[in-house]
């Protein structure tokens, strides 16, 4: 019965977090090193961008430090990289996830002539309420699976009246 009122309870969480999908910001911006945009409640502070290259893989770093009401709460890197064996080009999101909204950060693109970079933001919210709710889910699932007290007792009372009889009962 309990598992029962869990399961409900999940499934509101994810519904809240769907919910949520309807309030979706998405932004593509174009800036240069040390400047300042805004997207939604965030303001982002490109600082720059900076190269890593190995045997393996070649890579372009982003730093974009992430303001809400003029204090810093978090500095994101995203990044382009490049392997260089299988020649395969990706893009490496920094995700800000909280129980409020995830913030995706997607480097899309540097001009090394112009020092121009190109990202492409998303705000997600409640996003993290779906997980939550799949983990309720789960919980209540185990809890139901899980016999109460009374079909503990009427399985004894069962096993004792067979052992009596003499019969086979089966697990």
């Amino acid at each position: 019965r309990y598992g029962g009122y869990i399961v409900h309870v999940g499934i509101v969480f994810i519904f809240f977090g769907v919910a949520g999908a309807f309030f979706t910001i998405e932004k593509q911006i174009t800036v240069s090193a040390d400047e300042v945009f805004d997207v939604g409640r965030y303001t982002l502070h490109y600082t720059g961008m900076r190269e890593h290259d190995n045997s393996h893989i070649s890579s372009q770093i982003a730093t974009v430090q992430v303001l809400v009401n003029d204090r810093q709460i978090d500095t994101m890197h995203p990044e382009k990289r490049f392997y260089k064996k299988q020649e395969q080009p990706t893009t490496e999101v920094d995700i800000r996830a909280t129980l409020v909204e995830d913030l995706y950060l997607v480097f899309g693109a540097y001009d090394a002539a112009s020092g121009l970079a190109t990202f492409q933001i998303f705000i997600n919210p409640l996003v993290s309420w779906i997980w939550i709710g799949g983990l309720t889910l789960i919980l209540g699932t185990c809890v139901i699976m899980v016999p109460n007290l009374a079909e503990r007792q009427a399985f004894a009372l069962a096993r004792s009246s067979a052992d009596i009889r003499g019969e086979p009962i089966a697990d």
